[in-house]
This record gives structure tokens, sequence and C-alpha cells, in this order.
């Protein structure tokens, strides 16, 4: 990203941190191994993750339109995914221990 030639600039970014969507295709496009394969993520392939998206933009819009957001702020968090203790996804169990760890938890605000 680059900053404008002038004026003021935002940007701001959005995600479905919990999507519903699970289409994830990996197909090949040919017989010859040297093709690239066919990818499909499956990004927004529900109407909740669809829903949710379109929320979050009309949210952001609605934030930005207020002056307090007229400075620079950071929020880096939310890096842990927590999960159930015999998930197999995640890296923090629900008493924030960390998983396949012993006598370690996870106490800031990157968990999930």
């Amino acid at each position: 990203l680059t900053q404008p030639a002038e004026g003021s600039f935002l940007t701001a970014l959005t995600a479905v941190v919990s999507p519903t969507s699970r289409a994830w295709k990996w197909i090949l496009a040919s017989s010859n191994p040297f093709d690239n394969p066919l990818i499909d993520p499956g990004c927004l392939s529900t109407e909740f993750d669809i829903f949710t998206m379109v929320q979050t933009i009309k949210d952001v819009q609605t934030f930005t339109a207020v002056s307090p957001w007229a400075g620079t702020f950071s929020h880096p968090v939310g890096t842990a995914a927590m999960s159930p203790f015999d998930a197999n996804w995640g890296v923090v169990n629900p008493d924030l221990t960390l998983k396949g760890a012993k006598g370690l938890r996870i106490v800031d605000a990157s968990v999930f």
C-alpha cells in the first residue's frame, strides 16, 4: 500500500475469523507434473461467511465515519487459536494451557 499524494488515508483489514466454509480443493490440471494445480480455497462459500464479511465491511464503514478514528492505532492480538482439549487443531486448551507442553499457560491477548 502506498500513501496518497495528498490528503489522509485509512487502511482497514477485515476477516472471517471462524469461517464455516470448508471446501479447499486441489486438482491436477493435467497429467504433466510441471503444470500448476487448480486450487480453489473455497473462501466465502457459505451464506454465513458471506453475511459475516458483508456485515464486517458495513461495520468498518460505520466505525471509520466518526472522528476518533482519524488517528493511528495498532491492535496486534488474536494469533493463538483456542480449541477443545481433544481437538487436533488450535494451540491453546480451554484452561489456557499450551497444547503439547507442561506447565505453560498463555495469558495474554494472543488467545482467540
